[in-house]
C-alpha cells in the first residue's frame, strides 16, 4: 500500500501518515462495530454468552429462560473420563 501511495505522488512520510490514517480509522470502526452493547445491564451471563439478549423477552420468553441449560459442560478436575483401561 505504501508503494502504491508513493506511485501516486505522496512522499514516503506522507505515504506513511496516510497508511497509519486509514488503518487507524479502520480499526477503530471495526472495534467500535463490534462492541457489546448490553441494554440491560441485569441480563445473566449465559444470555450474554449465548447472544440471546439480544431476543426480546415478551417474544421470546422459553428460549431465555432455558439458557442456563446450555452451559457447557466440563469434566471433573483429574478424572479421567475420557480414557478407557483394558
Amino acid at each position: 500500500m505504501l508503494a502504491l501511495l508513493i506511485r501516486a505522488g505522496f512522499s514516503g512520510p506522507d505515504a506513511l501518515h496516510i497508511y497509519r490514517a486509514l488503518f487507524g480509522f479502520l480499526y477503530g470502526h471495526i472495534l467500535n462495530e463490534l462492541q457489546e452493547l448490553v441494554d440491560n445491564p441485569d441480563e445473566t451471563d449465559d444470555l450474554l454468552r449465548l447472544g440471546l439478549h439480544r431476543l426480546p423477552i415478551g417474544e421470546f420468553p422459553l428460549l431465555r429462560s432455558l439458557a442456563p441449560s446450555w452451559r457447557p459442560t466440563t469434566a471433573p478436575p483429574n478424572s479421567n473420563a475420557a480414557s478407557t483401561s483394558c
